[in-house]
């Protein structure tokens, strides 16, 4: 819906659009992932997947968006703390299969987007996708179908496997992590 409009994905060209930033959804941007975050973080797995689902929309929109008033900084730098919140809440081994499948996606994107991301925030990232898997030994006391388990699995080992292999500015702290833990 909102892309292909800078002004609503671009802060500096909100800023130059007439009547300036303050009706664009680039002004309320900390509003959205305050609300994915918390809708995210809910016990009501319904709840959870809108959030998720939201938050995934949200870093695709604007991981790659720079901060015009920071040098090297996207415009969800501030968010970051929500943002790993979220992910370290759908991606354990016993969360929601579709959940984590979301949290998968916005790992995706947020490792992947042509913007700085520092190297302790790709170790973390990559350590929770790791996390997500689960050992056979694991499953066999979860309630999800071995479709869900399946899923998850395949997911998780694909978003590593597309990062490892991806031409984002991050490739080299990404495949560093990635590569780190596969040694342990």
């Amino acid at each position: 819906l909102l892309q292909g409009v800078p002004e609503h994905t671009d802060l500096a060209a909100a800023r130059a659009s007439p009547g300036g930033e303050k009706d664009k959804a680039v002004a309320h941007l900390g509003s959205m992932v305050a609300m994915a975050f918390n809708c995210s973080t809910s016990p009501v797995v319904p709840l959870k997947v809108m959030g998720v689902t939201l938050l995934e929309q949200i870093v695709k929109l604007y991981a790659s968006t720079l901060d015009p008033d920071f040098e090297d900084a996207t415009l969800l730098t501030q968010s970051q703390a929500q943002i790993m919140s979220v992910l370290r809440s759908a991606l354990p081994s016993d969360a929601s299969p579709i959940v984590t499948v979301g949290a998968c996606n916005i790992c995706w994107e947020l490792l992947s987007s042509k913007a700085p991301v520092e190297g302790d925030v790709i170790a973390r990232v990559v350590q929770l996708l790791t996390r997500a898997l689960v050992t056979p030994e694991a499953r066999r006391s979860g309630a999800a179908s071995d479709i869900a388990f399946a899923t998850v699995q395949v997911t998780v080992l694909s978003t590593l496997a597309r990062l490892l292999v991806s031409e984002s500015r991050n490739r080299a702290e990404t495949r560093a992590a990635i590569l780190a833990l596969a040694e342990e």
